[in-house]
């Protein structure tokens, strides 16, 4: 195995492992029963947390005024309402 091939094995570990990260403080910020307020579209909604996506940054919740479903990535998360 060239060195190179190392290289990017090891840049590979890396990044999973960077991901593992991401995904627990992301449950341990945002837990299922929380409420966010989240910038979609131009405007803010609440949006109560149910689960955690199997896509990397992605949450998924319900829009508390019309109880619709929706996922959306952590990134537009605008504040915590209540954890």
């Amino acid at each position: 195995m060239s060195n190179q091939h190392k290289s990017l094995l090891r840049a590979e570990c890396a990044i999973e492992k960077a991901e593992r990260e991401l995904r627990e403080k992301m449950k341990a910020a945002y837990p299922a029963g929380t409420r966010v307020v989240v910038e979609a579209s131009g405007s803010k909604i609440v949006v109560e947390i149910t689960k955690h996506s199997h896509r990397l940054r992605e949450l998924v919740g319900f829009n508390v005024k019309t109880g619709n479903m929706r996922n959306f990535s952590y990134l537009h998360i605008v504040e915590v309402v209540k954890a």
